[in-house]
């Protein structure tokens, strides 16, 4: 569904419009799952230089189901047990192995056990198949 034409902010010709619909968004790679999508959204499109603008509630249900999917990859490294989890790096806990959690919008890994917080997550867990890695090690081990 359209709604009446604005001027674009990118290239200036009053081509904009708003679009409603399910919103598809490819995420770059260190974002696992594939395609996002997210139903009922709104966004405003440029019929002449086709640039996609996004609204902020898209902008959040966006964040929201990129936390969701980093949080489940984050957990499926931890609950392997063919990879090195990331651990407290506090000294005080004996290298517990950290939750991922939502806050302030964003990932972090936190110390079930002290105020440890780390902002980083490594790429390769993120990029990584477990369940791949899971398999080509049980081949090593078992033979």
């Amino acid at each position: 569904m359209e709604k009446t034409k604005e001027d674009c902010p990118i290239c200036g010709e009053p081509t904009l419009v708003e679009k409603t619909g399910e919103f598809h968004f490819d995420p770059p790679e260190n974002i696992p799952g594939g395609t996002m999508i997210i139903p009922n959204s709104k966004w405003e499109e440029c019929e002449s230089c086709k640039e996609v603008i996004l609204l902020p509630q898209l902008i959040r249900n966006l964040d929201k189901q990129k936390n969701k999917r980093i949080i489940k990859k984050i957990k499926e490294w931890q609950e392997s047990d063919y990879v090195h989890q990331l651990t407290c790096g506090s000294g005080s806990c004996n290298h517990v192995i950290l939750d991922p959690i939502e806050e302030n919008d964003i990932v972090i890994l936190k110390c079930p056990e002290c105020d440890y917080i780390q902002t980083f997550i490594p790429e390769c867990v993120l990029k990584a198949d477990v369940k791949e890695i899971e398999k080509n090690l049980k081949d090593v081990y078992e033979t």
